[in-house]
C-alpha cells in the first residue's frame, strides 16, 4: 500500500484531497495537524517525513488564501518558510516518489490567449507573488536536488469547502436573497471543480506506477 503524507489538509485544496484518499483503500494517508507536525519548524517537519518515510508527499499549506490580503513581513515570511522547510526535509525522505505542490492561476496575466505552463508569471496581488516565489523556489531546488517536483497550477476553483470563489458568492447570495455585483461579463474563465483535484493527484501517481509518462517522471514539472 503507497503512503502519502498530506500538509495542509484544512484547507479548501487539502480538505478535498483528504475526504478522497482516506476514502480509498489503495493508499495510508497520513494528514497531520500543525500541532502534530508545524511546518514553520523545520526539526517538527524532517522528524515527521523521517518516521513515516511516505511515497508520495502532497503539500497543499498555505497560510491566508486570500487575493485581497495586503502585504506584510509575516505574511511574506511564513509562506516562504513553510514552504522551504518541506523542500529541505523533503530529501531525507528515502522512498519519496512524487512531491506534489500547488501553484495558482493569479500566477499569470490576464491575456488574450490561453495560459499554458510557458506562460510568463506575473502576480496579480500580494498572494499572487508569494505563490510565485514559491514556484521558482520550487523548481530551483528540484534543479538542485533532483527533487521529484509536480507543481499544479490551479484556476478558479468551486465547490466542497468553498467559501470564497466567484460560484460561491453568486450562489450563496441567491440563496440568502441578498443582492450581488457582476461586471459586464467580458473575461473568459474556465472553472475547476475541487473535487476533481485529488482525481488528477491520484492520475500523476498512477503515472508514475505505470511508468507511461516520461514527462511526469522528469526532475521538475508544471502542470496548469
Amino acid at each position: 500500500m503507497l503512503k502519502i503524507v498530506l500538509f495542509g489538509s484544512n484547507g479548501f485544496v487539502g480538505h478535498n484531497i483528504k475526504d478522497y484518499f482516506s476514502c480509498n483503500d489503495n493508499y495510508s494517508l497520513l494528514a497531520p495537524s500543525s500541532e502534530e507536525c508545524n511546518l514553520l519548524n523545520l526539526s517538527e517537519v524532517v522528524a515527521y517525513l523521517k518516521q513515516y518515510n511516505p511515497d508520495f508527499i502532497i503539500n497543499a499549506s498555505f497560510i491566508g488564501v486570500d487575493s485581497k490580503r495586503e502585504y506584510s513581513d509575516e505574511y511574506l515570511f511564513n509562506n516562504i518558510l513553510l514552504q522551504t522547510n518541506v523542500m529541505k526535509a523533503s530529501r531525507y525522505v528515502t522512498n519519496l516518489k512524487k512531491l506534489f505542490v500547488f501553484g495558482s492561476g493569479l500566477e499569470c496575466s490576464d491575456e488574450d490567449n490561453l495560459i499554458s505552463e510557458d506562460s510568463p508569471i506575473t502576480p496579480k496581488n500580494t498572494y499572487a507573488t508569494i505563490k510565485a516565489i514559491n514556484t521558482l523556489l520550487y523548481q530551483d531546488f528540484a534543479r538542485q536536488y533532483s527533487l521529484p517536483l509536480v507543481i499544479f497550477r490551479l484556476f478558479n476553483l468551486y465547490g466542497p469547502y468553498d467559501t470564497k470563489s466567484v460560484i460561491y458568492y453568486l450562489a450563496s447570495s441567491v440563496l440568502l436573497e441578498k443582492d450581488f455585483k457582476v461586471t459586464k461579463g467580458d473575461q473568459v474563465r474556465d472553472y475547476m471543480y475541487c473535487g476533481d483535484v485529488p482525481v488528477i493527484v491520484e492520475t500523476a501517481i498512477q503515472e508514475y506506477k505505470d511508468r507511461k509518462s516520461t514527462r511526469l517522471n522528469s526532475s521538475h514539472t508544471v502542470i496548469s
